[in-house]
């Protein structure tokens, strides 16, 4: 039998892979990022649609606090983003507070959310583990990675901060 994935940890991988991809197709355009939480908050200067300023991966290694968001929103807000996508996994990870955080911050969800999947894969190229994300919602797409053997771990979901 192999180890189990925690959620903690595909977030981390995920937000990793997202960062390194990133910054190295853009040391010319002079990405900014911030490590935080456990995250790491991309900034991509004249994204029109806003979808590349995003963070995943937080509230596993800190808790996500008023704390966080100021320096996740201060790194947005001093780079001139008009906007970032905040994911973050429910429950596991989103406070208790959260409804009074989210207003403190301008952060309104966006009804958007992915189911995390993981698991025993039969037919992903020769990998024992593996790990996807779907839309929420039932389709096809999920129901087909279900059947090759991942399982659905956490909902996480996208929240948007505006300036």
């Amino acid at each position: 039998m192999t180890a189990e994935i925690t959620p903690g940890r595909m977030e981390s991988v995920e937000s990793q892979s997202w960062t390194d991809y990133l910054l190295a197709g853009s040391r010319v355009l002079g990405t900014p990022a911030l490590r935080a939480g456990g995250g790491v908050a991309l900034e991509v200067p004249g994204d029109p649609s806003g979808a590349l300023n995003r963070i995943m991966g937080i509230g596993w290694d800190e808790p996500v606090s008023a704390g966080l968001l100021e320096r996740i929103t201060g790194f947005y807000h001093e780079a001139g983003a008009p906007s970032a996508i905040l994911m973050i996994a429910r429950p596991p990870v989103l406070p208790p507070d959260w409804a009074d955080l989210s207003r403190r911050f301008g952060i309104a969800g966006t009804g958007s959310a992915v189911v995390k999947l993981s698991g025993e894969a039969r037919a992903v190229a020769g990998q024992s583990k593996a790990a996807a994300e779907k839309p929420g919602q039932r389709n096809p797409s999920l129901h087909n990675q279900v059947r090759a053997g991942l399982t659905a771990r956490y909902q996480r979901e996208n929240w948007i901060w505006r300036a």
